[in-house]
């Protein structure tokens, strides 16, 4: 349930993570929250375009934190470049605890979609940071149509030769709602971007798999959330991670495409959310209705 009397303060705050990039992150506190939310973008994606979601958790009672991350939105760093994926994890610490300061004495919750999904389920399950939950939607544990054979080895031999090089992920826009307004506003967004490198491209995939291995040593709730439309992230991997996993809650939208948080029963799906975040908070059991 939300709260439309809640009042939210927004704030952009700025830092510096472990390799010197500035990073840039916007902030809506609100008055006496009862949670604080990180929430983490997926790749060419940027904070900006989660607004509406942070307006839904405020009401709620929580206040959100999302940074751009590295090579995103107005942040720095060569676009879609990743020297490896786990290097992530040390700005999404410091995200972490940025957040914190929103209500230090408050559960927290990361939450992230597509790239940011996968990036945050890495984090969790190498980091094991006290949390009271995670939110993950869409996330690339398994690209859903993968690149061919021999544009997989080009891209091998460039991300050795050139690191920095960054192609067309050949994001089809027309993918990412059933609403055709997310494509149009998508085509004309300055902070949006499709350039992604080897590195970043193989680190996912590489990473997906490392996670569906490692699944079942998950220790804190999960929900999990895929759109069985979805043909950019294989929904049948998120299906397959819960499957290992004691901790993890399952819950696929039948005709849901890549952003859910973007559909056009899209108020369903942050409900969800905060259903969730709350059975963390008040039941024993985060499978507790």
């Amino acid at each position: 349930m939300t709260d439309s009397s809640r009042s939210t303060t927004y704030s952009d705050l700025h830092w510096t993570n472990e390799d010197g990039l500035q990073i840039v992150a916007r902030n809506w506190q609100v008055e006496s929250p009862i949670g604080t939310v990180l929430l983490i973008h997926g790749i060419g994606d940027h904070s900006g375009r989660f607004e509406h979601v942070a307006n839904f958790l405020n009401q709620a009672g929580y206040s959100v934190l999302t940074p751009d991350l590295r090579g995103h939105g107005r942040s720095e760093g060569p676009r879609g470049y990743l020297r490896d994926f786990d290097m992530l994890n040390d700005d999404i610490e410091i995200a972490l605890q940025k957040s914190r300061l929103n209500c230090p004495d408050g559960p927290a919750f990361l939450y992230g979609h597509s790239m940011g999904a996968l990036t945050v389920i890495n984090f969790v399950l190498k980091t094991m940071p006290p949390i009271a939950g995670v939110i993950a939607t869409s996330p690339p544990l398994r690209i859903a149509m993968p690149a061919p054979a021999w544009q997989l080895a080009i891209g091998r031999v460039l991300g050795k030769v050139l690191p920095k090089f960054a192609l067309s992920s050949g994001l089809d826009i027309n993918e990412l709602s059933d609403d055709p307004q997310v494509a149009s506003r998508t085509e004309t967004d300055r902070y949006q971007h499709d350039r992604v490198t080897p590195a970043a491209y193989f680190g996912m995939v590489e990473t997906g798999e490392w996670c569906l291995k490692n699944a079942s040593s998950l220790k804190c709730p999960m929900l999990l959330m895929h759109g069985k439309a979805d043909r950019i992230t294989d929904h049948t991997a998120s299906m397959e991670f819960s499957l290992a996993s004691s901790q993890c809650v399952l819950r696929l939208w039948d005709e849901g495409k890549h952003e859910l948080h973007n559909m056009s029963y899209h108020l369903d799906v942050l409900a969800e959310i905060t259903r969730f975040q709350n059975r963390c908070i008040h039941a024993d059991s985060p499978n507790t209705d």
